[in-house]
């Protein structure tokens, strides 16, 4: 080959591994952005949720004469864990599980991490 057809290569190399680098950077910040919108959605359908069931709940607890027992008991645990899976699925969604940093995915970036 001469030093112009391996000029040639070289560079038509570097550019295909930047356009996969480059890919590869945008599919992660997809995944990111899709990933963050899911855990506000879930967040904020925990925090709708709780008033839901905490009104029901609580209906049957100021009215307590009027249901029997078990409905009093079960809407007492009712009202307890959904409380607390509230506050835990909500902390884990909106400040438990951050997504990871987006780097560079380069070639030149990971050499420079390896040194």
């Amino acid at each position: 080959m001469t030093d112009q057809t391996q000029r040639t290569a070289a560079l038509t190399q570097a550019q295909e591994r930047l356009r996969q680098e480059r890919e590869t950077f945008d599919r992660r910040k997809e995944k990111d952005a899709k990933s963050f919108r899911l855990r506000m959605t879930m967040g904020w359908i925990a925090c709708a949720l709780l008033p839901l069931l905490a009104v029901g709940a609580g209906a049957v607890l100021y009215f307590h004469k009027d249901f029997p027992d078990v409905a009093v008991n079960v809407s007492a645990s009712t009202l307890l864990v959904e409380a607390l899976a509230c506050i835990t699925g909500v902390w884990r969604a909106f400040a438990g599980g951050a997504p990871e940093v987006l780097q560079p995915v380069t070639a030149a970036s990971n050499q420079e991490d390896a040194k």
